[in-house]
């Protein structure tokens, strides 16, 4: 991973952290499990790309699904129409939907480029190629081409429901001993420049610049039956994604061979929260982060199985009751001191790399293991040294397990696994 560090890092220096009026008092570090309560919040929303919470994994959840949907249907339309052909007709084109429903599409004769989508009881795949996996469409979308093609790259704007109504996706699914249903709801505008092609590697590759308001909810039900001497068993699951006023920029770029990742976020400011009814993973309650100035810069090497990571500015940080005592909600300012690096392999151990927060805590990481982990057992092994300024040094090993991937949310009381 050396050869990339300075990259890495050149790219990190690039942003300052911006400070700016109303935003929350910088959460106090002045002792052990304060220090780990800080690590872990730096990992669970911002480091660790297997985690829930984590920023990048919010943006995939909520903007991927509608670029999908965007996407398919300009690959309809392409097939059977062009702009300004679907310009003249005034009662736009209506398609059949693969397995019912239709698509109407229309035009906006006053605004050149901008195109308007309404699926009714539209049925298709749920996964391109795949016809097993069907969801019912229904609602409005607008879409703001960039060229006068509907086969483009990007959308200058993307705006999925309206005021009054949202785009819903409903999917049911019937087996010999569960049922299932699941609605996702979307009511999301996007405008800038956003990348509508997935690379074959299935992430939509390029660079992006967009504002982005809104949000994403999956609500659903699981009603388990057939099992001996059992009634049935109803599970309902709800999770609420937002995106609140966000301003951001950045790139995702491959190798041709795929073995090289780089993932560039640049989050000028916005407000991104997951809101989990009782009973729903990771924990009830609301998580949220308010990102001013904030820059997350990795590169992933997937022939040495390791990943540098650097991350600067600042963020306002809340977390629910649910999550834990030791949670500290405020404000958290972030500077890489040294490149962090992690295994991809078996879990997310850091193997070295130094993060500095709020100026008061510097979080060291080292591990024995001198190459990646591939087997399991041995677990992946690690350790984190907490200098806190002023206080003292504190050092804690852990084992790679779900979901502490850290080994010591116990120590934060924040997160923390369950006592066996």
């Amino acid at each position: 991973m050396n050869r990339f560090a300075l990259r890495a890092m050149a790219g990190a220096a690039t942003y300052l952290v911006v400070m700016s009026a109303g935003a929350a008092d910088r959460v106090v570090i002045d002792t052990d499990q304060k220090a780990a309560a800080a690590t872990v919040a730096a990992h669970f929303f911002l480091l660790d790309s297997g985690q829930e919470l984590t920023l990048l994994r919010q943006l995939t959840v909520v903007t991927y699904p509608p670029r999908d949907l965007a996407a398919n249907a300009l690959k309809a339309l392409a097939a059977t129409t062009t702009p300004t052909a679907l310009m003249g007709m005034r009662s736009g084109l209506t398609l059949p939907c693969e397995f019912g429903g239709t698509l109407n599409a229309r035009m906006n004769r006053t605004q050149p480029g901008v195109l308007k989508l309404q699926w009714l009881d539209c049925v298709a795949r749920r996964i391109e190629g795949d016809p097993t996996y069907q969801h019912k469409l229904n609602g409005p979308a607008t879409l703001e081409l960039t060229v006068n093609s509907f086969a483009t790259s990007t959308l200058n704007m993307l705006r999925f429901g309206n005021a009054t109504a949202d785009v819903t996706a409903f999917t049911e699914q019937h087996e010999e001993q569960f049922d299932s249903s699941d609605t996702r709801s979307f009511n999301l505008r996007l405008a800038g420049t956003i990348p509508i092609i997935r690379s074959s590697a299935g992430f939509y590759a390029g660079d992006f610049e967009y504002h982005a308001n809104g949000f994403w909810k999956d609500s659903g039900q699981t009603v388990f039956h057939n099992l001996p001497g059992e009634p049935p068993t109803v599970i309902n699951g709800e999770q609420r994604y937002v995106i609140d006023q966000a301003t951001l920029s950045g790139t995702l770029v491959f190798d041709a061979p795929y073995l090289l990742r780089e993932d560039d976020l640049y989050i000028e400011r916005g407000r991104f929260a997951i809101e989990t009814p009782g009973g729903n993973a990771p924990r009830s309650g609301t998580f949220s982060v308010n990102a001013k100035g904030l820059h997350v810069h990795s590169i992933s090497d997937r022939l040495s199985l390791t990943r540098g990571t650097t991350l600067d500015g600042r963020a306002d940080i809340s977390w629910p009751s649910e999550a834990g005592a030791g949670c500290l909600n405020g404000g958290y300012v972030f500077r890489t001191d040294k490149l962090l690096e992690n295994w991809l392999a078996n879990g997310e151990i850091y193997k070295a790399g130094a993060l500095n927060i709020n100026n008061a805590l510097t979080v060291r990481y080292s591990s024995p293991d001198t190459q990646p982990p591939t087997s399991y057992p041995p677990a992946p092994r690690g350790s984190v040294q907490l200098d806190i300024k002023r206080v003292g040094t504190f050092s804690h090993d852990f084992e790679w397990r779900i979901p502490d991937l850290l080994g010591f949310t116990n120590v934060a009381q924040c997160m923390a696994l369950p006592v066996p």
